[in-house]
């Protein structure tokens, strides 16, 4: 069983969910801090759920998520875990599991990145821009509440006068998070995403961003660890929809379940 490098714990958690709502967030989002989880209610639709719970706790006899109080919400908890039996903890409770994840880090004070030659990575400048992306590729793909914001910034690639891929970050407290990073099908494999992913690591450094962080899908995994990035620890990521409770059998305490968790 892979472990969770405990150096890096609520401090990195903190600033990685600090990081992950800022790119997401909406007009009306409102974030809730709770002594074990942080609850992220988007004001809206985005991404197949309306609520995000990050859980911030080591064991789960102590977190206090009642997830019938929340019955009535399309939404995600993300966990970020060394113990696998916490899927069926989960699962149990009416939850389904979705896809892993890799928390990331890197440190950007000693790399040095090469600009690619082969694609132009152009910085989305405006609402029309954002628009013409979103609907070529993605209703998710520019966060278009945001397109003005100083600390939040979007690229994408074009290729024959049409995009085919995206990314972005948000810088707090010199700490970049990386969010979104996709490329069209059709031109996977081609460097796209590196070239993308250098920008944008290129300009977080330059805007004084001292280390970066991201959660990465299992596609993304084998490009951002040659881009010089650490794997922190796994990420569980569980769905459910509003009204689906599940009866629980058993009793909590056949669950012993170590747990470092959030986001995605």
């Amino acid at each position: 069983m892979e472990k969770i490098n405990i150096e890096f714990t609520n401090e990195l958690l903190m600033s990685f969910i600090n990081g992950l709502i800022y790119c997401r967030k909406m007009p009306r989002t409102e974030v809730y801090h709770y002594p074990s989880y942080t609850h992220v209610d988007f004001g809206e639709d985005v991404g197949g759920r309306t609520d995000e719970f990050f859980i911030m706790n080591n064991n789960l006899y102590d977190i206090d998520f009642n997830d019938q109080k929340y019955q009535h919400l399309d939404h995600f908890v993300t966990i970020f875990s060394d113990n696998f039996s916490i899927l069926g903890y989960f699962e149990e409770r009416g939850y389904t599991f979705s896809h892993w994840e890799h928390l990331m880090y890197l440190d950007l004070e000693p790399i040095e990145f090469n600009p690619s030659a082969k694609y132009h990575v152009r910085k989305v400048k405006n609402h029309k821009q954002a628009v013409h992306i979103n609907q070529r590729l993605s209703r998710w793909a520019i966060n278009e509440s945001q397109i003005d914001d100083d600390n939040l910034y979007h690229y994408y690639i074009r290729m024959l006068g049409r995009p085919v891929a995206h990314g972005r970050f948000s810088l707090i407290n010199e700490t970049a998070c990386l969010d979104n990073i996709y490329t069209s099908p059709k031109h996977r494999g081609k460097g796209a995403a590196t070239a993308l992913c250098t920008e944008m690591l290129l300009e977080a450094k330059q805007r004084g961003a001292r280390m970066v962080l991201l959660a990465s899908s299992q596609m993304g995994y084998p490009l951002y660890l040659k881009l010089g990035f650490k794997k922190v620890a796994p990420v569980m990521i569980f769905s459910k929809k509003k009204g689906l409770i599940k009866k629980r059998q058993g009793s909590l305490s056949l669950f012993t379940i170590s747990v470092l968790t959030l986001v995605i």
